[in-house]
C-alpha cells in the first residue's frame, strides 16, 4: 500500500477530494437554481436599462413577431448561406466566408439573401448604427486631436525602422497629463509586454519626433489639396481642407483602407 504521507500520494488525494467536492457542488439542485435565478435577474436588469428599452416597450405584436422572424432568417443565413465557421485558411471562390471580401459574397447576397431583400424594402435600409470614426472624415478627427494637450498615443511595438510603420498597432487615449507609465515609442527601451500596448507618449511629442526619425514619411502630396479642394464644405462637418502634419498623414493612412487593402486577394478577416 502507498503511504499517504508521501508528497505525490498526498497531492493526488487532495486533488481527488477537490474534484469530488466540485462535482457535488455542480450537481446540487439548489446551486443550479440559484445560478439560474441570479442570471435571469442580471439579464432583466440589462434589458430594462438598454438604450432601446422604451422603443421595445411600445412596439406592437406584429412588430415583435416580425423581429422574431427576421432574427431567425438572419441566424439561418449566418450558418447556412454565408458560413459561420472560423478558419485560418484563405478562402477560395466557393468558400462560405461570412466576413470575407464583399465582391466574393456580392452575388450570393443579391441572389440568395432574404435579409437583403427585406432590407431593400424597409424605409431607411438596414443601417443600425454608425461608429463615431465613420461619422467624420479622419482629417477632422486628427485636427481635433492636435488641439488636445492630454491626448496620448500607445503602440504595440517600438517604431525603429520603416518596417515597424507597417506592422505597428496604435491607439489614441485621452488621459490625465500626469498619467504613467510614460515612454518613447521611438526608443529601443519601449517594449510592450506580450500583445499589449506599451506606455503612454504625448501625441504632441510623438508628432515632433516622428519627423526627425522618419523624414519624408507622411508628407501630404501637393496634389492632395487640389484633389479635395472643398472637402467638408458640403456636409455637416463643414471643415474645409485640413493640412495634415507628417505623423498625422501617416496615422490617416493606417485609418483609411486603400483600394489594395480592401480588394487584395489576401485581405479577408482570416487573411
Amino acid at each position: 500500500m502507498s503511504n499517504p504521507s508521501q508528497p505525490d500520494d498526498l497531492l493526488k488525494a487532495k486533488l481527488k477530494q477537490a474534484a469530488e467536492y466540485f462535482q457535488s457542488t455542480v450537481n446540487a439542485e439548489n446551486v443550479g437554481k440559484a445560478y439560474q435565478r441570479e442570471r435571469d435577474e442580471l439579464l432583466e436588469q440589462v434589458e430594462n436599462h438598454a438604450w432601446d428599452f422604451k422603443a421595445k416597450e411600445s412596439i406592437s405584436d406584429n412588430e415583435k413577431k416580425a423581429a422574431e422572424i427576421i432574427f431567425k432568417i438572419r441566424e439561418y443565413e449566418r450558418d447556412v448561406l454565408f458560413g459561420n465557421i472560423a478558419s485560418e485558411d484563405l478562402p477560395g471562390e466557393d468558400t462560405l466566408d461570412m466576413g470575407g471580401q464583399f465582391l466574393t459574397n456580392k452575388k450570393r447576397i443579391e441572389l440568395d439573401s432574404m435579409i437583403f431583400r427585406i432590407a431593400r424594402r424597409v424605409p431607411k435600409g438596414a443601417i443600425q448604427h454608425l461608429h463615431f470614426n465613420a461619422e467624420l472624415p479622419p482629417e477632422r478627427l486628427l485636427q481635433e486631436a492636435r488641439e488636445m494637450t492630454n491626448m496620448f498615443i500607445r503602440s504595440k511595438r517600438a517604431l525603429l525602422e520603416k518596417k515597424d510603420l507597417d506592422l505597428a498597432e496604435l491607439i489614441f487615449e485621452v488621459a490625465p497629463e500626469d498619467v504613467t507609465p510614460r515612454g518613447d515609442i521611438f526608443s529601443e527601451t519601449y517594449k510592450p509586454e506580450g500583445n499589449k500596448v506599451g506606455p503612454y507618449m504625448l501625441w504632441s511629442e510623438f508628432r515632433e519626433k516622428f519627423v526627425k526619425n522618419f523624414p519624408g514619411v507622411g508628407e501630404q502630396p501637393a496634389e492632395y489639396r487640389s484633389r479635395y479642394p472643398n472637402r467638408g464644405l458640403d456636409d455637416s462637418s463643414a471643415q474645409g481642407f485640413v493640412a495634415l502634419k507628417p505623423a498625422e498623414e501617416w496615422i490617416r493612412s493606417k485609418m483609411v483602407l486603400s483600394e489594395e487593402e480592401a480588394y487584395g486577394r489576401s485581405q479577408t478577416v482570416n487573411g
